[in-house]
């Protein structure tokens, strides 16, 4: 089947689109909290306000949640909207969302477990606590 040459930069064009769409979906990943509908590429930059704490606080009313999604120009936010969810998400389960890593040569094997900057867990929280 051949194009006629007008027609190759559309046809191009949404074939680009369509391929940049299939791989930018989210199927199989985690769902995101609720939030405002996105625009395509800007997503939510619009929608925020002067003061973006005020439009985070009527989303999450109209949401029902303490937590929102937004998407920035392609960047995923979360906003926790109150004390209870922050203290859920940042304080009880922070090993879940902590991404340094373990040093075992430091840690477990020279036995410098002292360290602050390797503190996590039970005992690193009352050490930190005692520097704090």
């Amino acid at each position: 089947m051949s194009f006629v040459p007008s027609m190759r930069w559309p046809a191009a064009f949404a074939l680009t689109v369509l391929i940049i769409w299939l791989r930018t979906r989210r199927c199989g990943k985690s769902p995101l909290p609720p939030g405002p509908r996105k625009l395509p590429l800007i997503g939510n930059l619009l929608d925020l306000t002067p003061q973006p704490w005020e439009a985070c606080m009527e989303w999450s009313r109209k949401y029902g949640s303490d937590i929102i999604h937004l998407n920035l120009a392609g960047t995923s936010v979360v906003v926790l909207s109150s004390f209870a969810a922050t203290d859920a998400l940042l304080e009880k389960r922070s090993s879940i969302y902590c991404d340094r890593p373990s040093s075992t040569m430091v840690g477990k094997l020279m036995g410098w477990n002292f360290l602050l900057g390797g503190l996590l867990g039970g005992r690193g929280k009352m050490t930190r606590q005692t520097f704090d």
